[in-house]
């Protein structure tokens, strides 16, 4: 028994460590975080943690690039009365406010471009947006030229006015699963997220390791 306690205490330890060590810190710099290009050769999708509350008025922009360079975003703020979103050249008038948001402070925000293009965005493994951008759903006069035909590649991070990105690490392609269920998104479908632990290989290691030397 005493064994047997001493394997599921490493294997948590183990556990915690790879969980904290896949998370990959943006630092600060005079007030404001910027992160490096994310490139993605398949599904361009990131996982950002954030440990702000609402009324801040902090926020994130979570920018996508196309291989030209050229690039749009969407902003998430931490407004007074509830957490919006804001995607450049698609809202032409004041932020969106999630309506499902979870209700921690600490959150893990799972964001996607798709073909479409189509952004989804997932807050604590609960799908919060399911967003096709068309001449139907967006109201700004740039819409067509900034986003018709874009193709995302790669993304940046950008935080101010109070440095809210605890860290972002990339979606891994077996985390994304297809849904094509959705009543909305018709033959499209779209994407959702299992938030799936990356240092399960890791752990499984430790565990057959510790078992070989104790029996």
């Amino acid at each position: 028994m005493v064994h047997l306690l001493a394997v599921m205490l490493i294997v948590a330890l183990s556990l915690d460590k790879a969980e904290a060590d896949s998370w990959e810190e943006i630092e600060v710099v005079d007030g404001t975080q910027k992160s490096p290009s994310v490139d993605f050769e398949d599904v361009v999708s990131i996982q950002i943690k954030t440990d702000a509350e609402i009324g801040g008025y902090e926020h994130m922009m979570i920018k996508f690039r196309d291989d030209s360079g050229k690039g749009e975003m969407i902003e998430i703020t931490f407004n007074e009365f509830a957490i919006t979103y804001w995607i450049t050249a698609c809202h032409s008038t004041k932020p969106v406010a999630f309506t499902n948001l979870p209700s921690e402070v600490e959150k893990v925000w799972t964001i996607t471009i798709v073909e479409g293009p189509r952004i989804t965005v997932l807050c604590n493994d609960i799908e919060v947006l399911d967003f096709l951008m068309s001449a139907e759903t967006c109201t700004h006069s740039a819409f067509k030229t900034a986003w018709e035909g874009f193709v995302a590649t790669r993304i940046e991070m950008v935080s101010r006015y109070g440095a809210i990105i605890v860290g972002y690490r990339e979606t891994q392609e077996d985390e994304v699963i297809e849904d094509t269920d959705n009543e909305e998104g018709g033959d499209m479908g779209h994407y959702s997220h299992a938030l799936n632990c990356k240092a399960s290989g890791i752990v499984l290691a430790s565990f057959l390791c510790v078992l070989n030397l104790i029996f």
